[in-house]
């Protein structure tokens, strides 16, 4: 797998949003210490009805993203194999990879958008420190 199935479960859940909706779940993922694992799974799935993706799924596929996350998932882990694999094969193809904004990034371009109203220095060095960062 090359991306975290939190990324895949975390960007498909976006599109089911408006961007009203997406920018408020956002800001609530930018508040967490952590942004992958447990916490923000939690997170997730306290802020998003996934039940979205077995009643009224925009692609047939994303029936196996509800699975996953029900039947997948364990308090023990959160494995990279099973349906999220078969999901990023299927419906995540490299047309898609390249468009796909990873979590952190999106955070990262939220918390830069943040300090517009701050101190000028402070933002213009954070700005370029978030501007190497998304090179990366």
């Amino acid at each position: 797998m090359n991306l975290s199935p939190l990324e895949i479960i975390f960007n498909q859940m976006c599109k089911y949003l408006n961007k009203d909706e997406e920018e408020k779940f956002i800001k609530k993922l930018s508040k967490l210490k952590w942004r992958d694992g447990r916490p923000f799974l939690k997170t997730l799935l306290k802020n998003f009805d996934i039940e979205v993706f077995k009643d009224s799924p925009l692609i047939p596929e994303d029936i196996w993203l509800y699975n996953y996350i029900k039947y997948e998932i364990t308090s023990k882990s959160i494995p990279y194999s099973g349906l999220i694999a078969l999901y990023e094969r299927k419906v995540i193809d490299k047309k898609t990879k390249n468009n796909f904004t990873p979590v952190h990034k999106r955070l990262m371009k939220l918390e830069a958008a943040k300090l517009i109203s701050k101190d000028p220095e402070y933002q213009k060095k954070l700005l370029e420190k978030n501007k190497n960062r998304l090179k990366e």
